[in-house]
């Protein structure tokens, strides 16, 4: 704005409004529901009201059901026609079976004292 002509005061830009200058009361940097902003007076931005703006959150929409549509698993098989019976390994389960192999104990020969 290098023209002097087209620059104008904040007290010039609410008389246009039709708001006048305000009195001063209430402290420093306080605007409140008084104020006013730059791009009202000037006229450049529209002013966004109360609910009107774009990043609101979406109209609330209705819940699913979640109602399970497949039909419920078939039981697991506790038998297979290629091994056999069918044994799952339960490690918190109160008496854990004993395992049949137990490897043999290797003596490691200690080193002669001289």
């Amino acid at each position: 704005m290098s023209d002097e002509s087209t620059q104008l005061s904040v007290a010039e830009l609410l008389a246009r409004n039709g708001q006048g200058v305000p009195a001063s009361g209430g402290g420093r940097r306080r605007r409140g529901g008084r104020g006013i902003s730059v791009t009202e007076l000037t006229g450049d931005l529209p002013s966004v009201r109360e609910g009107s703006s774009s990043h609101a959150a979406p109209d609330a929409e209705d819940p699913s059901d979640y109602r399970m549509d497949a039909p419920p698993a078939a039981v697991e098989p506790s038998y297979s026609p290629l091994s056999g019976p069918i044994s799952y390994y339960d490690p918190l389960a109160p008496s854990a079976p004993e395992p049949s192999y137990r490897p043999p104990r290797h003596r490691i020969p200690r080193p002669a004292i001289r």
